[in-house]
């Protein structure tokens, strides 16, 4: 079996949502995720630890020239 392999950094200022904007994005976020499912896996993790998160998105850029 071959697998393909997606990763995603989303980036939202928590201060702009409000009561509609932030349900629809986890709404969205889950609806995303029972499809993956059917295919394969998907997780979500909150990264609070902004070194950390730009670290991680130089990999990215660097292991996808």
């Amino acid at each position: 079996m071959k697998m393909q392999y997606f990763f995603a950094i989303i980036e939202v200022d928590s201060e702009k949502l409000d009561e509609k904007t932030g349900p629809v994005i986890v709404r969205q976020m889950e609806d995303l995720k029972d499809t993956i499912s059917k295919y394969g896996t998907c997780d979500y993790y909150s990264v609070k630890d902004v070194k950390a998160l730009a670290r991680f998105r130089a990999d990215l850029k660097r292991l996808n020239p």
